[in-house]
């Protein structure tokens, strides 16, 4: 009797397999790295292959600062947006901000189960940051 092989998917080939099937239209950019627009939103999900159970979603930069007297500003109101959110986390580059969940999952399936609560979690964290910035500016 001979047994069929079942082809093994990468990770990133079944990140991109299960957002489509949930109707969303990704896009593998890299070997590990799959970018979905999501609520009007850019994320790059990625993975470590060294590290199998490691996932990363990022918002790539919602906010650039052109104002240099405004950084201590936006590092302040990432600080404060980091102190409200529970795992996305702000993050500046230099005058840009971008709001990451770093994740471990036993498997693929188990990330994606979380996948919606942590883009909810991203935007919390971008609003929290906004609200924040602005506020400031008024003042």
């Amino acid at each position: 009797m001979t047994k069929i092989k079942t082809p093994v998917l990468s990770i990133t080939a079944e990140i991109h397999e299960l957002l489509s099937k949930d109707g969303f239209r990704p896009e593998i950019i890299e070997n590990n790295l799959v970018k979905v627009m999501v609520e009007g939103g850019l994320f790059v999900i990625a993975h470590d292959e060294k590290d199998q159970g490691y996932f990363e979603i990022t918002y790539q930069p919602f906010w650039k600062e052109e104002d240099q007297s405004k950084i201590f500003q936006l590092v302040e109101s990432c600080n404060k947006a980091n102190q409200q959110t529970k795992f996305a986390k702000l993050i500046t580059q230099g005058n840009k901000v971008h709001c990451v969940v770093q994740c471990l999952h036993p498997n693929t399936l188990s990330f994606y189960n979380n996948f919606k609560r942590y883009v909810s979690a991203i935007n919390f964290g971008v609003s929290a940051f906004t609200e924040s910035m602005n506020k400031k500016t008024l003042h």
